[in-house]
């Protein structure tokens, strides 16, 4: 759909759920949707592209170069902020000076069935210079004709925020290929959302400090007993109501709910295997849901860079510190070095959201009767969303593996797991897709699952946000698993709740 015209004047809604014994949710093993929550402004401030073309209208992506994405299918924007011309589907222009927040998604499926690595990355750029933060690595495809159920998809994503742009500014996203260019792939509806932070917002944004550079990101937790890697911040925004002392790591929050996103590129050093996990803790205590482990790093055919992101709801009660972590635990891979990709930074984005317009859950079950705890099934079946910790019942109704909402609107969705294989099943790599009424939504999809059962990997994790635009009173939205490589039983790994 092309239309290049203003999303509806309302705000958007937000919904969060997370798998397993989580307590809050989005969607997702931690599930959440927010008519508002990433919406505390007007969606009139607001820009949503997909496409799944290659600037120039090419079908694949083969470079070891960034080359820009096309916005070939859905060009919904709010004239007055931002332009998107059909001349420059690669480029969206701001038209207001401030800050913007930005969510990418990009599902890939490989073309080539050759025996080996086609793997793939993705960032943010403002007038032809990266973004610092926006970089998302998470793209690891393992084909392997050996396997009869080989892995042929992927996804990549991001979510910041740009700070400081000027009017006449122009945003695109960037995908190449970190290992194998020869080897085709194609994107499936990558998406773009885009909505400007105004100061009316309560925002804390931040980069990964000098003092990151070269620091071990997979220290070994358990195996070694080694402190986790806290991640300093320099903050870029910090609104009232955020306590923070630049190059430290704790960032103080007051009572309230918050929306978070954390980027952590990846580059390994030394050994093969690694997946180090990010948490984010809460006076030192894993949040509900707060781990990541998409950052599997093979160190073979070319891949040695990854990608770790969290997206989430958190909850905070009277006076807490937020910090966040990388480490090593015995079942997310191999003893070995990460360090961020020279010139990269991390980043953070937090926003306090009120809870009107807020659903958030999370899931330990699925619909299928023979085996509700295997998310790794050959047919589709869908999370059995709990009792929500927050839903707001004049925009939501809540009835086992359903929500519905109850206005027309834009909801955004923001999504996270963490998953482990049950078997012995190599190479697993079940598929999250968000059913509106019973048909896929295009672009919403998370696919990092990959699990190599070896060297210690047995566990991965899933992250989506993803605006779904202009649904109807009523309309049924679900969350589904499938089977997408090897088969075999595979589950949700309970979150820790400890530091």
């Amino acid at each position: 759909m092309i239309c290049n015209g203003m999303i509806p004047d309302q705000p958007i809604s937000i919904l969060y759920c997370h798998m397993k014994s989580l307590k809050l949710c989005t969607f997702g093993a931690v599930l959440t949707f927010m008519v508002g929550a990433a919406c505390q402004a007007a969606v009139q401030k607001a820009a949503f592209l997909q496409g799944s073309k290659i600037e120039g209208g090419l079908d694949f992506l083969v470079s070891a170069s960034p080359v820009s994405i096309a916005w070939n299918e859905r060009s919904s924007i709010d004239p007055s902020v931002f332009d998107h011309s059909v001349d420059s589907q690669h480029q969206l222009t701001v038209l207001e000076n401030g800050d913007y927040i930005v969510a990418a998604t990009m599902p890939v499926i490989s073309v080539d069935t050759a025996d080996n690595r086609p793997s793939q990355g993705m960032e943010v750029y403002v007038n032809g210079e990266p973004a610092a933060g926006s970089m998302g690595q998470s793209g690891y495809i393992r084909n392997q004709p050996r396997n009869a159920l080989m892995q042929q998809e992927t996804s990549n994503h991001a979510h910041l925020l740009l700070h400081g742009l000027s009017a006449g500014d122009v945003i695109e996203v960037k995908a190449w290929k970190t290992a194998q260019p020869a080897l085709s792939t194609q994107i499936q509806t990558a998406s773009l959302f885009v909505e400007k932070a105004e100061a009316s917002r309560t925002v804390f944004s931040g980069l990964s400090d000098d003092s990151l550079a070269g620091v071990n990101l997979n220290p070994d937790f358990e195996g070694a007993g080694d402190d986790p890697a806290e991640l300093p911040w320099v903050s870029n925004r910090s609104d009232n109501g955020f306590t923070h002392s630049d190059g430290n790591s704790g960032i103080q929050l007051s009572s309230g709910t918050y929306l978070i996103y954390v980027n952590v590129p990846l580059q390994r050093v030394t050994s093969a295997r690694l997946s180090p996990s990010l948490e984010i803790l809460l006076d030192g205590q894993i949040v509900p849901g707060g781990q990541s482990r998409q950052g599997y790093n093979r160190n073979a055919s070319g891949h040695i860079e990854s990608s770790v992101h969290f997206a989430g709801i958190v909850q905070v009660d009277g006076s807490q510190t937020l910090t966040t972590q990388t480490l090593r635990y015995l079942n997310s891979g191999n003893t070995g070095q990460a360090v961020l990709p020279a010139g990269k930074k991390a980043s953070i984005l937090i926003e306090k959201i009120t809870d009107d317009g807020v659903f958030m859950a999370s899931a330990v079950e699925t619909t299928n009767d023979a085996n509700p705890e295997n998310w790794n099934t050959a047919t589709k079946s869908q999370a059995i969303w709990e009792n929500p910790s927050l839903s707001d019942s004049a925009a939501y109704n809540h009835s086992g593996e359903t929500i519905t909402v109850r206005a027309d609107g834009d909801y955004l969705l923001v999504y996270n797991d963490l998953m482990e294989a049950l078997e012995s099943s190599q190479r697993p790599n079940p598929r999250i897709t968000v059913e509106i009424n019973g048909n896929v939504y295009p672009g919403a999809e998370t696919k990092t699952h990959y699990i190599r059962s070896a060297d210690g990997h047995s566990t991965s994790s899933g992250t989506l946000s993803i605006l779904l635009e202009g649904l109807s009173a009523n309309d049924r939205i679900t969350v589904s698993t499938q089977q997408e490589a090897i088969g075999g039983s595979g589950g949700l790994e309970a979150f820790l709740d400890q530091g």
